[in-house]
């Protein structure tokens, strides 16, 4: 996983930005990350290498409001 996000980091994936604030008329929807943790075997079975990929849960924005 550390080296995913080093790769992430590296490669300027995304900007960091100030959140911005909530008012009554625009509520603001921070979207939320996972971390997706795989474990790859060979054909006898053994642990070969573990794959980590981030993924954002865009399920959660609303068309015409999010984006």
């Amino acid at each position: 996983m550390d080296v995913e996000y080093e790769s992430l980091m590296k490669n300027a994936t995304w900007e960091l930005v100030p959140r911005p604030k909530s008012t009554k008329r625009k509520k603001v929807n921070i979207l939320t990350s996972l971390w997706i943790l795989v474990l790859k075997k060979n054909e006898r079975g053994e642990l070969e290498r573990l794959k980590a990929r981030l993924a954002i849960r865009g399920f959660l924005q609303k068309f015409g409001i999010d984006y």
